[in-house]
Order: C-alpha cells, then structure tokens, then sequence
C-alpha cells in the first residue's frame, strides 16, 4: 500500500465527517473544525504519548498498532493542511526525500550533518523569500 491508497481512504472519512458534522454541529464542533489541521495535531501528539506507554520489549503488536495511528494522524494532518490551502502535499515528500538523500550523502562523503543542515536552511532562506517577495 503507498501514500495514494491511504490518502484515498483519508479522504472518504473526511467526507463522511463532513457530512456528520453538517447533522450536529450545532450541538459539538462547527463544520470547520471537525476536519481541521488542529483537531489531527492533537490527536497525533496524544497517539505519540500512546506510543511511548507501549515502547517496551515483547510488546510489537501494541507498539505497531500506536505507530500506526500516528502515521494515520500524521497523513490526516497533510490531507488537512493541503485542502486548507497551507502546502501541496507532494512537495513534503519530494522535500524529505531530497533533504535526506543530501545529508546521508555528506555524511558518506565525511562532511558533518551540521555543514549540509547550514546549506539547506540557507536555500530554503532563499526559496521562502524569493516566493514570498521577503
């Protein structure tokens, strides 16, 4: 299963909780909050409390498990921030993959982890302010 499936099935319970608060949002939360950025934000901090409790030997079923909703959290937090209009989700991926394949590769080349984080902050810098007009 890659990222396409899971956001395919985030995106079905975005619209089932859409349609569920459209039924009760006078009596809980508005129809804005329910599929917020913030409400998956904190989830994901209380699932990372879950996992820690379950962060012991003989234990990877409850460990996987919390891991998983976590992960689950985390992708429900992009879907979110993308139809908010914060970010494209593909870029955070292309992003992770370049800033890491970067650093892993200077530290094969025996540069510090250190000299390669000063050289992306500076051209992320760069990025934000040229797209920004800063």
């Amino acid at each position: 299963m890659d990222t396409h499936d899971f956001f395919q099935i985030i995106k079905r319970k975005h619209i089932i909780n859409e349609q569920t608060a459209e039924s009760i949002c006078n009596r809980w939360k508005t129809r804005i909050q329910w599929n917020s950025h913030k409400i998956y934000l904190e989830e994901m901090q209380n699932e990372i409390k879950e996992m820690e409790e379950e962060l012991k030997k003989d234990n990877s079923v409850y460990l996987e498990d919390e891991l998983g909703d976590i992960f689950w959290d985390y992708l429900n937090l992009i879907y979110s921030l993308e139809k908010e209009w914060y970010i494209l989700k593909e870029n955070i991926f292309t992003r992770c993959k370049e800033k890491f394949w970067e650093r892993v590769t200077a530290l094969e080349d025996w540069r510090t982890w250190e000299e390669i984080k000063l050289k992306q902050k500076q051209k992320l810098k760069e990025e934000h302010s040229t797209k920004y007009n800063h």
